[in-house]
């Protein structure tokens, strides 16, 4: 039993350390729910309310990964957001959201709080489309990341909105992405 409580501590340890070597690796930061159990990880530079579009990912002691997505339009008024259409590169490409967009009033502390979110406007609306990630998802979000030039339309039904992905946002994404491989290779282990 003491054997056992040792390779407990052991790998509870060497769990940590991946954690903080992950997160200095790839410039993300962490936060636990411990309710759930599960530690979310998320890019530093997706903390503002600039961070039109980007991914976090979590992982639970039974070692399950939640991939998730979330591109948000900020504004003083509701867009009601039906579609999202990229140009990447020059090329169109329509999202449609699988689930429904929540709208969530800046001035609720909730939102900074789940979304690790930090803005310097405290009017206004917030439109979060947040999904567990599928696999074409996963594929946009990766040709993002690779991309020179990415736009994207906010499409909704009063009117519409356009904004330039950053070059920021573009390398949040990639490092992103990099960690999570990572993450995915030791498990394997």
């Amino acid at each position: 039993m003491k054997k056992l409580n040792i390779l407990l501590s052991v790998l509870l340890l060497a769990g940590n350390i991946f954690s903080t070597q992950i997160e200095k690796k790839f410039n993300l930061i962490s936060k636990e729910d411990k309710k759930s159990g599960v530690t979310w990880y998320k890019h530093k530079t997706n903390t503002g309310s600039n961070s039109r579009i980007y991914m976090y990912f979590g992982k639970n002691k039974d070692n399950q990964l939640f991939v998730h997505m979330v591109i948000s339009f900020v504004a003083p008024e509701h867009l009601w957001v039906e579609k999202y259409i990229f140009t990447i590169d020059g090329e169109k490409q329509t999202l449609l959201p699988r689930e429904k967009v929540r709208h969530v009033d800046l001035q609720s502390n909730r939102l900074r709080e789940d979304y690790f979110f930090e803005s310097n406007t405290n009017q206004g609306i917030c439109e979060l489309y947040d999904v567990m990630i599928n696999q074409r998802e996963f594929d946009l979000l990766n040709k993002i990341s690779q991309a020179e030039t990415v736009k994207l339309k906010h499409d909704g039904v009063k009117g519409y909105n356009r904004v330039n992905i950053h070059e920021k946002t573009k390398n949040a994404l990639k490092e992103t992405i990099a960690a999570l491989h990572e993450l995915i290779k030791s498990l394997k282990k």
